[in-house]
């Protein structure tokens, strides 16, 4: 999911009823990734990368069953900081 989340990033999820936009883990070919909803139906979600150009999503694998939805993404925490620089 980069550039939105950084590799190392403390995140927080929980399990809710996911809504367009929203960041989720799902399990996809037995693999947990982390995606972003762009489209979905009562029963299938279709999910994009935020790096489109190096992600394997639902442009490759079409919809997904909604119950592969693990859990929704909802605070992101980088640690540590970046230092700031000052000249």
């Amino acid at each position: 999911m980069a550039p939105s989340f950084r590799s190392g990033s403390l995140i927080v999820a929980v399990t809710k009823q996911p809504r367009k936009n929203d960041v989720v883990i799902v399990t996809v070919d037995g693999r947990e990734v982390m995606k972003r909803i762009q489209d979905l139906t009562e029963s299938k979600v279709y999910l994009v990368g935020d790096n489109a150009k190096n992600s394997t999503d639902s442009n490759t694998y079409g919809y997904i069953d909604r119950s592969a939805v693990i859990a929704t993404v909802v605070l992101q925490c980088s640690w540590p900081r970046r230092k700031k620089h000052h000249p």
